[in-house]
């Protein structure tokens, strides 16, 4: 038989498309809470980018071998070879959740050999017998199955298209609150390191920083606790430790959630949709979990040693500065008073493209920076784009200032982490981390708030009291933060969770430069010296109730 109907093109492709590239996808979607109410329209597209169209094209391309070679030598190779890059796609993927996170070396060489080898021995078992269109044919049963599995996980036919709880009670908000805005803005892998000259923030290269913390509480000891940003997000804004190998759903406890049955309206603009842990995720963009979907592609899907410039190495941020300049649009003196608005946005998070004019560069050397780039070079392309942050906060504060609302408004900035890849350069050693991993910018700018530079130890488990401080609402029991404010602070450790490499990239980045980077795990703040120092001993011990390994 030789399958050449179009129904045989139809299952082929269908089956095709959902092992090679939905299937890894759908596992990063369901295995990473990106998903939750009101996100249909955002799955929907997933699917429509990732499966049907690439269903579409695959048949076409089928049905053209078809009329051009019968069912002769071309049609046989080109089935051949969607055979083989499936077998790979399944077996990364399989490789991923249950074997090592990433390969490199030999490892990497090992791998590929065993996989090569696995596909050759299918190929002389069922190649003469042209089982493989058979194979790919029936697989189609499987694929709808998986298919309808996950648009069930999802709730797509369900709750994806609800309206989330708290925010249904949000939008019962009256109009005539007399309250100010509240703007939450996180600038992905902002250190406070870069902003600093003489102690202060440096007004020739951030003029709008520093006008900004002229007016505000500026610390100079803020620190994160995780260096991944989704349990970073998540416990800012639950103000809970997250277990990094068992992070929990704390979307009730969100500082979201609470502000909208305390009858704030909510609006969150966020690149990093799951971070949110589900709650608030980004419904108005669908097109983020699209990008966010690639991005994962390019980051564990393809191969380390394939060059990164040819796959979106870029693609991180194509809606930063859109999303940006959605949410500025939004602002309104007629809408804002009674308003939180949430931002999250992946600048000045590596690549690092920008110049401090927003001019993007063409040909972005993120994946293979390391190659050309010593630790200097990297330092001076990380400012650049921060400069270029600058820009953008300018651009708040102006709107702000513009629409007569910056004196009533409460304005927090904050990053979710500090620069991961400087500081992996410039770690002393595999069991010290550099401080510019950890540190990051805290500003608080809002009525009763006293313009102040204060070195207090904050770390962002107290994010969530210092803004139940602010907005003056009594904090629930139980907190292990505490406010940045409170008169009297407990004597504590500084704790961060960092998970060593976390891509590609990042061993690239170390290798090239002969750098040992820091190995993963907790790490405490020496009291005495204060350096940052892998913790053999307790970790937090909140997180210890959360089965932290090793605990």
């Amino acid at each position: 038989m030789s399958y050449t109907r179009w129904w045989h093109s139809l299952l082929i492709s269908f089956s095709v498309a959902t092992w090679g590239l939905a299937q890894p996808l759908y596992t990063m979607v369901t295995a990473n809470g990106r998903y939750g109410p009101g996100l249909g329209p955002a799955v929907l597209l997933v699917m429509l980018t990732f499966h049907v169209l690439p269903v579409g094209a695959l048949y076409f391309v089928d049905r053209a071998f078809i009329r051009w070679s019968g069912s002769g030598k071309m049609l046989r190779a080109y089935r051949m070879t969607l055979f083989v890059l499936t077998g790979l796609a399944f077996a990364r993927t399989v490789q991923i959740h249950y074997l090592s996170t990433d390969l490199s070396g030999l490892e990497l060489t090992g791998f590929t050999v065993a996989i090569a080898l696995f596909i050759a021995l299918i190929i002389l078992v069922i190649y003469p017998h042209r089982h493989v269109t058979m194979l790919l044919a029936f697989l189609s049963v499987a694929s709808a199955i998986l298919t309808g599995t996950f648009m069930y996980q999802t709730g797509l036919l369900t709750t994806a298209w609800s309206q989330p709880a708290a925010e249904a009670h949000s939008s019962q908000t009256s109009s005539g609150i007399d309250r100010g805005p509240v703007f939450i803005v996180i600038f992905d892998g902002l250190s406070r390191h870069v902003l600093l000259k003489d102690g202060q923030i440096d007004p020739e290269r951030f003029p709008n920083f520093a006008a900004l913390g002229r007016d505000s509480a500026v610390f100079t000891n803020a620190t994160s606790n995780y260096g991944a940003t989704s349990l970073s997000i998540a416990s800012l804004l639950s103000g809970k430790w997250i277990s990094p190998k068992q992070p929990e759903d704390v979307s009730s406890d969100s500082v979201l959630t609470t502000l909208a049955r305390s009858e704030y309206t909510i609006e969150t603009y966020s690149e990093r949709p799951g971070a949110l842990y589900p709650v608030f995720l980004v419904r108005k963009h669908p097109q983020l979990l699209v990008a966010e979907a690639v991005t994962w592609l390019n980051d564990f899907i393809i191969p380390a040693f394939v060059p990164r410039p040819f796959l979106l190495a870029s693609f991180e941020h194509v809606y930063s500065q859109p999303l940006w300049e959605d949410f500025l649009a939004n602002i309104s003196a007629a809408d804002a008073p009674g308003r939180v608005y949430f931002v999250h946005i992946l600048l000045p998070h590596g690549p690092y493209e920008f110049d401090r004019y927003g001019r993007r560069s063409n040909a972005p050397l993120w994946w293979n920076m390391s190659r050309v780039w010593n630790v200097d070079q990297t330092e001076r392309a990380y400012e650049e784009q921060v400069m270029f942050v600058d820009r953008l906060l300018g651009g708040l504060t102006n709107k702000l200032k513009a629409e007569r609302l910056y004196s009533r408004s409460l304005i927090v900035v904050t990053g979710d982490h500090g620069s991961r890849d400087i500081g992996m350069l410039r770690s002393p050693s595999s069991k010290e981390l550099s401080e510019l991993t950890s540190s990051v910018t805290l500003i608080i700018r809002g009525p009763g708030v006293a313009p102040q530079l204060s070195d207090v130890d904050y770390q962002h488990i107290d994010f969530k009291p210092t803004l139940w401080d602010v907005l003056k609402i009594s904090p629930e029991k139980g907190l292990p933060g505490v406010s940045a404010f409170a008169p009297e602070r407990p004597a504590r450790d500084k704790w961060f969770w960092y998970s060593g490499p976390a891509s590609p990239e990042d061993l690239l980045l170390t290798t090239s430069n002969q750098v040992s980077p820091p190995i993963g795990g907790w790490y405490v703040r020496d009291r005495a010296g204060g350096r940052w120092l892998l913790s053999t001993g307790p970790t937090p011990p909140e997180v210890r109730d959360n089965k932290t390994p090793g605990q």
